[in-house]
Protein backbone atom coordinates (compact mmCIF):
# COMPACT_ATOMS: atom_id res chain seq x y z
CA UNK A 1 0.00 0.00 0.00
CA UNK A 2 3.03 2.61 0.84
CA UNK A 3 4.30 1.86 -2.74
CA UNK A 4 1.29 3.00 -4.50
CA UNK A 5 1.30 6.20 -2.29
CA UNK A 6 4.97 6.75 -2.85
CA UNK A 7 4.07 5.96 -6.79
CA UNK A 8 1.56 8.26 -6.91
CA UNK A 9 3.47 11.16 -5.29
CA UNK A 10 6.52 10.55 -7.70
CA UNK A 11 3.97 11.09 -10.70
CA UNK A 12 2.35 14.23 -9.35
CA UNK A 13 6.09 16.06 -8.32
CA UNK A 14 7.37 14.62 -11.67
CA UNK A 15 4.67 15.95 -13.28
CA UNK A 16 4.18 19.05 -11.87
CA UNK A 17 8.10 19.77 -11.97
CA UNK A 18 8.27 18.98 -15.90
CA UNK A 19 5.14 20.91 -16.53
CA UNK A 20 6.33 24.23 -14.90
CA UNK A 21 9.98 23.81 -16.02
CA UNK A 22 9.79 22.29 -19.36
CA UNK A 23 6.16 23.17 -20.93
CA UNK A 24 5.99 26.34 -19.57
CA UNK A 25 8.75 27.32 -20.56
CA UNK A 26 8.06 26.85 -24.31
CA UNK A 27 5.45 28.97 -23.79
CA UNK A 28 2.93 26.71 -26.27
CA UNK A 29 0.30 28.95 -27.38
CA UNK A 30 -0.97 26.40 -29.98
CA UNK A 31 -2.60 23.56 -27.69
CA UNK A 32 -3.48 21.27 -30.56
CA UNK A 33 0.27 20.03 -30.90
CA UNK A 34 0.19 18.41 -28.01
CA UNK A 35 0.88 14.65 -27.76
CA UNK A 36 -0.22 12.21 -25.69
CA UNK A 37 2.86 11.99 -23.38
CA UNK A 38 2.38 16.24 -23.05
CA UNK A 39 -1.69 15.43 -22.22
CA UNK A 40 -0.62 12.43 -19.79
CA UNK A 41 1.64 14.92 -17.92
CA UNK A 42 -0.46 17.83 -17.48
CA UNK A 43 -3.40 15.45 -16.38
CA UNK A 44 -1.43 15.18 -13.29
CA UNK A 45 0.16 18.22 -12.73
CA UNK A 46 -0.95 20.01 -9.71
CA UNK A 47 -0.16 23.58 -11.69
CA UNK A 48 -2.00 22.76 -14.53
CA UNK A 49 -5.23 21.04 -12.28
CA UNK A 50 -5.29 23.96 -10.11
CA UNK A 51 -5.25 26.21 -13.03
CA UNK A 52 -8.39 24.43 -14.48
CA UNK A 53 -10.13 24.19 -11.52
CA UNK A 54 -9.88 28.05 -10.82
CA UNK A 55 -11.29 28.71 -14.22
CA UNK A 56 -15.04 29.66 -14.56
CA UNK A 57 -17.20 27.84 -16.66
CA UNK A 58 -18.98 30.78 -18.56
CA UNK A 59 -21.80 27.91 -19.89
CA UNK A 60 -22.77 26.79 -16.33
CA UNK A 61 -26.23 28.02 -15.67
CA UNK A 62 -26.64 25.92 -12.91
CA UNK A 63 -24.08 26.84 -11.24
CA UNK A 64 -26.25 28.03 -7.77
CA UNK A 65 -27.88 24.61 -7.92
CA UNK A 66 -23.90 22.54 -8.11
CA UNK A 67 -23.76 24.56 -4.93
CA UNK A 68 -26.65 23.24 -3.55
CA UNK A 69 -25.69 19.95 -4.15
CA UNK A 70 -21.98 20.72 -2.38
CA UNK A 71 -23.72 22.65 0.76
CA UNK A 72 -26.23 19.18 0.95
CA UNK A 73 -23.62 16.59 0.64
CA UNK A 74 -21.34 18.03 3.14
CA UNK A 75 -24.63 18.30 5.38
CA UNK A 76 -24.68 14.64 5.14
CA UNK A 77 -21.09 13.93 5.86
CA UNK A 78 -21.89 16.07 8.95
CA UNK A 79 -24.87 14.36 10.16
CA UNK A 80 -22.80 11.03 9.38
CA UNK A 81 -20.26 12.12 11.99
CA UNK A 82 -23.58 13.33 13.99
CA UNK A 83 -24.64 9.75 14.16
CA UNK A 84 -21.36 8.01 15.32
CA UNK A 85 -21.28 10.59 18.30
CA UNK A 86 -24.40 10.10 19.29
CA UNK A 87 -25.13 5.99 18.11
CA UNK A 88 -22.94 4.78 21.37
CA UNK A 89 -23.53 4.34 24.65
CA UNK A 90 -24.59 7.34 26.54
CA UNK A 91 -24.27 8.23 30.59
CA UNK A 92 -26.82 11.11 29.82
CA UNK A 93 -29.67 10.15 27.60
CA UNK A 94 -31.28 13.06 28.33
CA UNK A 95 -28.90 15.27 26.51
CA UNK A 96 -29.57 13.54 23.57
CA UNK A 97 -33.31 13.52 23.81
CA UNK A 98 -32.38 17.28 23.91
CA UNK A 99 -30.24 17.62 21.40
CA UNK A 100 -33.61 16.26 18.94
CA UNK A 101 -35.69 18.76 19.98
CA UNK A 102 -32.52 21.46 19.28
CA UNK A 103 -33.68 23.67 16.41
CA UNK A 104 -29.93 23.61 14.85
CA UNK A 105 -29.17 20.08 15.48
CA UNK A 106 -32.54 19.00 14.28
CA UNK A 107 -31.61 18.58 10.45
CA UNK A 108 -28.57 16.97 11.20
CA UNK A 109 -29.86 14.47 13.56
CA UNK A 110 -32.95 13.42 11.15
CA UNK A 111 -31.82 13.27 7.96
CA UNK A 112 -34.17 12.86 5.44
CA UNK A 113 -34.54 16.49 4.50
CA UNK A 114 -31.09 17.16 3.75
CA UNK A 115 -31.05 13.03 1.90
CA UNK A 116 -34.00 14.43 -0.08
CA UNK A 117 -32.35 17.68 -1.20
CA UNK A 118 -29.34 16.16 -2.25
CA UNK A 119 -31.34 13.17 -4.15
CA UNK A 120 -33.71 15.85 -6.00
CA UNK A 121 -30.63 18.18 -7.37
CA UNK A 122 -28.33 15.49 -8.24
CA UNK A 123 -30.99 13.52 -9.58
CA UNK A 124 -32.15 17.11 -11.73
CA UNK A 125 -28.46 17.75 -12.54
CA UNK A 126 -27.93 14.05 -14.22
CA UNK A 127 -30.78 14.24 -16.03
CA UNK A 128 -30.17 17.95 -17.76
CA UNK A 129 -26.35 16.35 -18.49
CA UNK A 130 -27.96 13.29 -20.42
CA UNK A 131 -30.63 15.47 -21.96
CA UNK A 132 -27.90 17.97 -23.07
CA UNK A 133 -25.86 14.50 -24.49
CA UNK A 134 -28.79 13.08 -26.52
CA UNK A 135 -28.85 16.80 -28.17
CA UNK A 136 -25.38 16.42 -29.48
CA UNK A 137 -24.84 13.06 -30.38
CA UNK A 138 -29.31 12.10 -30.86
CA UNK A 139 -28.37 8.59 -29.50
CA UNK A 140 -27.46 7.78 -25.63
CA UNK A 141 -25.60 4.42 -25.45
CA UNK A 142 -26.95 3.51 -21.40
CA UNK A 143 -24.13 1.52 -20.60
CA UNK A 144 -21.71 3.77 -21.43
CA UNK A 145 -23.73 6.07 -19.18
CA UNK A 146 -23.58 3.34 -16.22
CA UNK A 147 -20.25 3.00 -16.38
CA UNK A 148 -19.51 6.66 -16.23
CA UNK A 149 -21.50 7.29 -13.52
CA UNK A 150 -20.01 3.82 -11.86
CA UNK A 151 -16.09 5.25 -12.14
CA UNK A 152 -17.26 8.94 -11.03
Amino acid sequence: MKWVIIFSLLLVITASTVDISYFRSKKQVNDTKKGNMHSLMLSYSIYENFLNLKKPDPSDEFASLHGMRTYSMFLIILGHRCLFTYGGPFHNPEFLEERFRCFTDMFLLNGTLIVDTFFLLSSFLTCYMLLLEMQKRKKMDFLSVYIYRWTR
